[in-house]
């Protein structure tokens, strides 16, 4: 138990959501309960995804903004 938590606490501090889902796995096959400790470092680990996933869309979105604007633009000066 305390390995499994301080390896996710590792991963948490690094960043590493998948690792550390790959980790949980691995506890629930190794018959290893979960305690008050692994369940707090999930929770932050997978507030970290949500913000990993949130700041992907908004690149994907400025990305898509500035493609349609450099479209527009060409389309005006007749290069497309």
């Amino acid at each position: 138990m305390h390995v499994y938590n301080a390896s996710l606490a590792a991963c948490e501090r690094v960043g590493r959501v998948e690792t550390a889902l790959e980790l949980l796995q691995s506890m629930h096959r190794e018959g290893v309960e979960p305690n008050l400790v692994t369940h707090q470092l999930m929770a932050v680990v997978g507030r970290q995804g949500v913000q990993s996933v949130e700041q992907q869309q908004v690149a994907a979105a400025t990305l898509s903004a500035i493609c349609a604007a450099a479209g527009s633009l060409l389309i005006k000066v007749g290069m497309f």
